[in-house]
């Protein structure tokens, strides 16, 4: 058979069956497309549990942008009790539909499991409508899922707070049995039906550190909610029980499907690392338009050339932050400048943040930097690098940690670096030979 499409290497890899693929192929006919505001309300934020970004470059496109990428996330409404999964994508992308297929497959798989429970110790959340969505800003598509959403956090806190130490190591522990009962029940599951979920999970150890063990259940793709395990993911499902053959998905810890399909048509190539990490890291190319831009970057050299407009210093960060680096000089942006709201705009309707704190414009002078932080005290940060010229050998490197791998973004002329929920990052100090490094920095 032809492999014309990512559903066809799926099938041909027998990841998927006859039945499966001719009802995949009536879920892609009948895929709906919906307005942002007739899927999402007002509430709704978006997060990452274990995302995945992924950037490709296509061979022919040399000397230009990487621009075919596939970001994969959450979405909360809370006030709806639903969740989403969403698989984001540019349009131009030309494999946009094998991503289609990729939430496809999951939201097929996830009924078949949710049609299939006969344990009532476990919970598959029931789902809704599935589509994609336009957003025409950002010349994206968006696919996703609606499922019922499970605040499993809350719950374990409310189980606990109010207990002492003794007895919340007594509850933590029931937890765990909950989760052995609910990986058997999943087991016998498979072993039923011929489907199998095949992705990792872990079973936290007791601690009496509650934030701990909430953090460590967050790695899993099985949760605990009203003394039921509730499974939640089914990215990594197939008909085949396989384990160290990985089902086709987009996460960095398989050898994905996928990629082996991009490698044989041989039409893209992964250039840059995965960032697979639970917080929400996006990269965004050429943020402002040219106009914006340009007037960002004569602000910004203008107030540092000025005899007049007065700077401030990192002297008077934390210490942890400064350590031994060299000046950083910081200008803030009122809010009553044109400029200000230009930027608060953009911000708003790019990186979809509800409201910002500040707008600063820094500075960084040769040997500067800042050591490994997580900003703590803000939901998150986005840097956006005005240089016109940034040589590599110059430091100044954007760092991010994913586990034991540290990734790196060099900061290239109107990129934007965006990461929220704490992620641990640092920038490289400057190069004693380097240009001073103009950023603009926002927090929310």
């Amino acid at each position: 058979m032809s492999e014309n499409n990512f559903l066809d290497y799926t099938y041909n890899n027998k990841h998927i069956n006859e039945t499966d693929k001719t009802k995949l192929l009536s879920l892609y006919t009948t895929l709906q497309s919906y307005n942002y505001t007739d899927v999402f309300s007002p509430d709704s934020f978006i997060k990452t549990r274990n995302p995945l970004f992924i950037k490709t470059r296509n061979p022919n496109k040399k000397n230009k942008p990487d621009d075919d990428y596939v970001i994969r996330k959450l979405a909360i409404c809370k006030k709806e009790n639903r969740i989403f999964k969403i698989w984001i994508t540019n349009t131009d992308n030309p494999f946009t539909n094998d991503v289609c297929y990729q939430m496809l497959i999951e939201y097929y798989f996830h009924n078949v499991f949710f049609n299939s429970i006969t344990d009532n110790i476990l919970i598959v959340p029931e789902t809704y409508k599935y589509g994609k969505v336009i957003l025409n800003a950002n010349n994206e598509i968006l696919y996703f899922y609606e499922m019922e959403y499970y605040d499993t956090e809350k719950y374990i806190l409310d189980s606990i707070n109010n207990l002492d130490d003794e007895s919340k190591i007594h509850k933590i522990n029931y937890f765990f049995d909950i989760l052995k009962y609910g990986y058997t029940a999943l087991y016998n599951m498979e072993s039923r039906i011929s489907v199998f979920q095949r992705d990792q999970f872990h079973l936290p150890l007791a601690d009496t550190c509650i934030y701990k063990y909430i953090k460590s259940l967050d790695h899993n793709n099985m949760l605990i909610y009203n003394d039921k395990a509730v499974l939640i993911d089914f990215g990594e499902v197939s008909r085949l029980n396989q384990i160290n053959f990985r089902s086709p998905g987009w996460r960095q810890d398989n050898s994905s499907a996928v990629y082996n399909y991009i490698s044989m048509k041989n039409e893209l190539k992964v250039t840059m690392e995965q960032i697979h990490m639970e917080q929400t890291l996006r990269i965004f190319d050429n943020f402002f338009d040219e106009a914006l831009y340009n007037e960002c970057y004569d602000y910004s050299t203008s107030c540092f050339e000025s005899s007049v407009i007065s700077l401030r210093t990192n002297l008077n960060w934390e210490q942890n932050i400064r350590k031994d680096s060299s000046l950083v000089l910081v200008h803030d942006l009122s809010n009553k400048n044109d400029l200000y709201k230009k930027i608060n705009d953009i911000v708003k309707t790019k990186c979809q943040v509800n409201s910002i704190k500040n707008i600063m414009f820094y500075y960084w002078t040769q040997g500067s930097h800042i050591p490994w932080h997580n900003d703590g005290c803000h939901n998150g940060g986005i840097t956006i690098y005005l240089n016109k010229v940034w040589d590599e050998d110059w430091g100044g490197i954007f760092l991010c940690k994913d586990d034991e791998t540290i990734n790196g973004f060099y900061p290239k002329q109107n990129r934007s670096i965006m990461q929220v929920g704490g992620i641990e990052h640092s920038v490289a100090p400057t190069t004693k030979n380097s240009d001073i490094r103009f950023t603009i920095q926002i927090f929310f």
